[in-house]
């Protein structure tokens, strides 16, 4: 029984993390064709990013509030943390292995888990 509850969860993170993944996408490509037609200065793209990071965070964090419905702010930091942790990894790999500012990495880490708690609380 357990380990069945504890299966559905997983699923229900995992689907949470690929719509939060899919709102990325989404916004990534707004943004670039923003930056297109509006030809945005580099401080503003690094907002619109951060923006991005929040709101695919909140989205993942609602849905699995909604789906899982008990604790909802933990999930929602769950999916926050699991989405930030996932695109940690995707950028190390694709930089090969070095890693920029330390606070970068950490003011992406909160509003990545930010979001994400917001996220599943507001659901």
């Amino acid at each position: 029984m357990k380990s069945q509850i504890y299966k559905n969860r997983l699923v229900i993170l995992l689907q949470s993390l690929a719509a939060a993944y899919g709102a990325t996408v989404a916004l990534l490509l707004l943004l670039a064709f923003l930056l297109l037609k509006l030809d945005l200065d580099e401080t503003a793209v690094a907002i619109a990013i951060a923006a991005v990071y929040v709101a695919a965070c909140f989205v993942g964090g609602f849905l699995a509030g909604k789906k899982i419905k008990e604790k909802k702010f933990f999930w929602g930091l769950v999916t926050g943390a699991l989405y930030f942790l996932l695109l940690l990894a995707l950028s190390i790999a694709l930089v090969s292995g070095s890693l920029e500012k330390v606070s970068d990495i950490l003011s992406a880490a909160a509003l990545c888990v930010g979001g994400g708690t917001l996220g599943g609380m507001l659901s």
